[in-house]
């Protein structure tokens, strides 16, 4: 099994060495990210990774995430090949991805997988224009008490994401609980049948 930064921008060729080429399944290369703690660490299978782009899958098994949080200098896809997985960013959103699914986040975006089946994830990604330079992974990542999440013990004190995602199909976030699809209190109000036949008894 490769070190996953080993073969970075080298697999299966050389940047000055590129030809068309089949990539079979038995011929990626497999990987443990991040390579620290196998408890939280996804398995990778890098199919091809150049000088432009990063092309692979990995696989969360059932009740894993990985984690720390990571962050690419470059735009990632996801194309979710077997669901469900639930993908966590920084800033306290989390989305619910079914098998078919596709999700993008942008450069600079921390975000983390996590599979709450009894079954293995899989997901196709891809990032371009890079996955890694000098600056990433960082030498500092996010702890929890920096980032949003259910019950998260500073969510009060990081910024509210409500009024920053706006258009009704947005993916929701941790600042939702609670105020989705309406504020509680509204959503208690007695329904105005309710009320009319109250005031009328």
């Amino acid at each position: 099994m490769a070190k996953l930064m080993d073969i970075l921008e080298h697999f299966p060729f050389d940047p000055d060495k590129k030809v068309p080429m089949l990539i079979r399944k038995q011929d990626y290369s497999t990987a443990l990210y991040p390579p620290n703690d196998a408890s939280t660490s996804d398995n990778t299978f890098t199919i091809i990774t150049t000088d432009t782009f990063m092309l692979g899958i990995y696989e969360l098994a059932p009740g894993s995430c990985f984690m720390p949080l990571d962050i690419h200098p470059g735009d990632e896809s996801y194309y979710i090949l077997q669901g469900p997985v639930v993908q966590r960013s920084g800033n306290g959103q989390f989305c619910w991805l079914e098998t078919g699914d596709g999700l993008v986040m942008p450069r600079g975006a921390w975000h983390s997988g996590h599979n709450f089946t009894d079954k293995k994830s899989r997901i196709l990604y891809f990032i371009a224009p890079k996955a890694w330079d000098e600056h990433i992974p960082p030498a500092v990542i996010p702890s929890d008490e920096e980032t949003k999440y259910y019950k998260g013990a500073n969510n009060e004190t990081l910024p509210n994401m409500r009024g920053a995602i706006e258009t009704i199909s947005r993916e929701h976030c941790t600042d939702d609980l609670g105020h989705f699809p309406v504020d509680g209190p509204e959503m208690r109000r007695p329904a105005l049948s309710t009320r009319s036949a109250i005031s009328t008894s």
